[in-house]
């Protein structure tokens, strides 16, 4: 079962085009302080609660959690922040903290901007300290760990990638040329259409099959997020159930990365723009939802957990999603 305690924020800015990793955080120690009333009229369908991204000033409440205290180190004198420098309890906290920030990247937006970027670390850390009946005050080098953690998000889903992309699609290291220029016009095929989504690849458009359904997907979603049953697409099930739209989108994206250096966030953008064009061209047929829902039961089962319910990067064409369609209901 779900850890019900674990609870899902939400934004509350439309992200910009600025590239997530800066840190542009508050100089300030606020309180991190959410009382119960502000998340109980929040419930979604899994149980799960979901605060709304508000304020950190609540220096007039009358009703917090416990008195306020500070976030003491165990030690001191590093160069750097590091976590391990801090008490077990602003730990447990941190940690915390991190995997639902991780969460909001999945889901939201891999590329907030600076005050988004604030924002989500205060409230994640507001959020991670209700969880865990706390109320520790944060401070700019903990926001700075929150994110600085997290936005190594890409390269650990790039890190992930590349044996696998390597493995499934037949990519050979070597310095024959032969072997190069075998592996140059792999990428060629792969690119073409957005190949590389398919479960398998024809000749053409229209006989590419299996859309989105890849193996080489699954197993990058698997090793970031599905490793076993403690991992946090098992015990975030308000982030992960249904896989979300975002966080394929990445992995398509840090796939495609893998054998051909694009500018990243263009092709993040061009695949999600792609899975949204689909959802709208299929809705009769609800083949995105049934795709994204799928991705996370299949994942609990690879973690033995219980099921609960060459060119720059192109937008997939209108074409493809009708194979898809015809492909759907010719498999009924």
């Amino acid at each position: 079962m779900p850890d019900e305690r674990r609870r899902r924020p939400q934004e509350s800015h439309e992200p910009s085009d600025e590239e997530f990793g800066s840190a542009g955080l508050p100089e300030d120690d606020d309180v991190a302080d959410i009382k119960g009333s502000d998340i109980d009229d929040n419930i979604n369908h899994e149980g799960a609660k979901r605060p709304h991204i508000e304020s950190d000033d609540h220096s007039n409440d009358e009703d917090s959690l416990k008195e306020e205290v500070a976030a003491v180190r165990a030690s001191a004198g590093h160069d750097r922040p590091k976590a391990a420098a801090y008490e077990s309890n602003v730990r447990a906290v941190l940690k915390l903290a991190i995997e639902i920030y991780r969460g909001l990247l999945l889901t939201e937006n891999p590329y907030p901007d600076d005050p988004q970027e604030a924002d989500w670390s205060r409230t994640v850390w507001r959020q991670a300290c209700e969880n865990l009946g706390f109320r520790i005050t944060h401070t700019p080098e903990l926001l700075k760990l929150i994110t600085y953690r997290a936005s190594h998000l890409c390269g650990e889903l790039n890190t992930k990638s590349k044996p696998i992309v390597a493995n499934v699609y037949g990519f050979e290291t070597s310095a024959d040329e032969d072997i190069q220029e075998a592996n140059r016009k792999l990428v060629t095929e792969l690119k073409a259409d957005n190949a590389f989504v398919y479960r398998e690849h024809g000749d053409s458009e229209d006989e590419h099959k299996g859309i989105y359904a890849n193996k080489g997907i699954q197993q990058v979603i698997n090793e970031t997020l599905f490793k076993n049953k403690h991992d946090e697409g098992i015990t975030w099930l308000a982030f992960y159930s249904p896989f979300p739209m975002v966080g394929l989108a990445l992995v398509l994206t840090a796939m495609e990365f893998a054998f051909t250096e694009e500018e990243y966030k263009s092709v993040f953008k061009a695949h999600l723009q792609s899975l949204e064009d689909f959802d709208e061209h299929s809705k009769e047929y609800q083949l995105v939802p049934k795709l994204l829902q799928r991705i996370h039961d299949s994942r609990r089962v690879h973690a033995k957990a219980e099921v609960v319910g060459m060119a720059s990067s192109c937008v997939m064409s209108k074409r493809a999603f009708d194979n898809a369609i015809r492909e759907a209901i010719d498999n009924q």
